[in-house]
């Protein structure tokens, strides 16, 4: 702006001069005083200069305006091209395998943007079964018994929204989201289940109890972990005792080792034999036995360096010299 204004000053200097010199020309061919007739035309040039100078600084001003404003949303333009997520991630009819596998390369931004679309998502799911209560409460007779099958389907998508939502959650998490971000949406989460649930009247308590019951996700899907977790410990028991007794055999072929020794032996494989089996069970069912493998080799860390481990060591040395 500074460079434009010396360059404004330079010309205004110049076009000052050649009209002075214009006036003395004309001055010269008609005899008259060079003097008084500048003196006359000089306020209406200084006039005419600053209303030139007004008039540039005004386009220019407007320029640099129309520059500004055109580069802001080409900026806000680039943050939405980078924060936009790919199309259909927020559909409520995607499968949530599906989702989870299309959350993998999305950045934090992405998550962000996904995460608050899913937000509403679950906004519009509540707002309608809260609308779908109401009218069931005003109902009466054969229009109350559909308004409950409606909202039995409502509970059930809005249930499968809540996993979608985790699901986009624990990604947002993972990419190293905003931790204030992550907490408030999962606070916003568990208070619409707490309280949604603290707001049920009987009638719909049972409905909603009697639908976890038979649905495969609820209550048929863990009668049947549990069945099969109760199996195979029943299982892993006489897989256990039949283990015991190869070791006991394989440790009588030791003739060195004391009973105690032998015995504290087949407990370990023992307790092992049915450790291990119930967290390969454990993992076939879906659960996460990172725990228990960090528990059990703690254990075995303790054994290994219990103090009581030192009369083993003098019974095998008794046992020794027995046999010599």
């Amino acid at each position: 702006m500074t460079k434009a204004i010396c360059i404004l000053s330079v010309i205004f200097n110049g076009f000052r001069e050649d009209i002075k010199h214009h006036l003395t020309s004309i001055c010269a061919h008609q005899n008259l005083r060079l003097n008084k007739t500048y003196n006359k035309f000089h306020p209406s040039i200084s006039i005419g200069l600053i209303v030139f100078v007004i008039v540039y600084m005004l386009s220019i001003g407007m320029c640099w305006a129309q520059e500004v404003t055109a580069e802001e949303p080409t900026t806000e333009a680039t943050q939405d091209t980078a924060s936009a997520y790919p199309a259909g991630l927020d559909d409520p009819s995607l499968n949530l395998e599906e989702l989870q596998l299309r959350l993998v390369p999305l950045t934090a931004e992405q998550l962000a943007s996904l995460a608050v679309a899913w937000q509403k998502q679950v906004q519009t799911a509540t707002q309608e079964i809260v609308d779908k209560s109401l009218e069931i409460r005003t109902a009466e007779g054969t229009e109350k018994e559909t308004l409950r099958q409606e909202r039995l389907a409502l509970v059930e998508e809005q249930e499968l929204i809540f996993e979608k939502f985790s699901a986009v959650i624990s990604s947002f998490e993972a990419r190293g989201g905003d931790p204030a971000e992550v907490a408030a949406m999962r606070s916003y989460l568990a208070a619409i289940i707490v309280e949604g649930r603290s707001r049920l009247t009987l009638q719909e308590f049972a409905d909603s109890l009697i639908e976890w019951l038979i649905s495969p996700d609820g209550g048929v899907g863990l009668g049947f972990r549990i069945a099969v977790i109760a199996g195979s410990f029943f299982g892993l028991f006489i897989v256990a005792r039949i283990v015991r007794g190869w070791a006991q055999r394989a440790f009588s072929r030791v003739p060195a080792l004391s009973k105690l020794l032998k015995g504290f032996l087949v407990m370990v494989v023992y307790w092992l034999t049915i450790a291990f089996g119930l967290m390969i069970v454990l993992a076939a069912l879906g659960v996460n036995i990172t725990p228990l493998f960090a528990l059990v080799g703690g254990a075995s860390f303790i054994i290994a360096f219990a103090p009581g481990r030192r009369p083993l060591i003098t019974g095998q040395s008794i046992g020794t010299s027995n046999t010599q």
